[in-house]
């Protein structure tokens, strides 16, 4: 791991990583910076290459849309270093990192003083989630969807989801009873 630190020009003296977080799909690690000044955090994560097969599509998707985003909460007079990421490039200006073993590695600003929950805990998580995904979802109205990648073939396809999940339904890989078969039964039923 050493070695993709060294990719990052970190302005002191970058910490060991340290595991950080409960993510599922990326290996997210922390690694604090004593420099001049106060000490920095940064986010540093292993990208899941078998998921995002093809790195080069995946971070100029993170890239334009961060840097999209970065540009309109200014003009709205938002703080663009707390309101979404920030890439840091690599020492030779590229948004991640691939190591020697094919590992693909990028950096993130540390945003202090936030969370990020595995689960919702009450109605008012719920909520605040929605009105960040809601304004998340506008200020995005305009951004060029042609510049966008697929980077996981259908995943956004919502009717091919919906289809597969009625085949499976319909295949009862675990022996349901009958009555159990079609797409919300249970709901239909009521408890019980």
């Amino acid at each position: 791991m050493q070695e993709c630190v060294q990719a990052w020009d970190w302005q002191g003296t970058p910490s060991e990583p340290a595991a950080y977080g409960e993510g599922h799909i990326n290996q997210t690690y922390v690694v604090r910076v004593d420099g001049a000044g106060s000490p920095k955090r940064y986010i540093l994560q292993k990208i899941n290459t078998d998921t995002f097969k093809d790195p080069d599509q995946l971070m100029a998707n993170v890239c334009g849309v961060t840097e999209y985003l970065r540009e309109v909460i200014r003009q709205n007079s938002g703080d663009p270093n707390r309101e979404t990421l920030r890439v840091r490039r690599t020492r030779d200006g590229k948004p991640y990192y691939r190591a020697a073993d094919g590992a693909c590695w990028r950096v993130y600003d540390f945003i202090e003083d936030t969370v990020c929950l595995q689960s919702v805990r009450n109605v008012e998580d719920f909520c605040e989630s929605a009105l960040a995904f809601g304004k998340f979802q506008r200020l995005l109205a305009q951004y060029p969807v042609e510049k966008l990648y697929e980077t996981i073939p259908h995943f956004h396809d919502t009717p091919k989801r919906l289809a597969d999940f009625v085949a499976v339904v319909q295949r009862d890989p675990l022996g349901a009873p009958a009555q159990n078969r079609s797409p919300g039964a249970h709901l239909r039923r009521g408890p019980g």
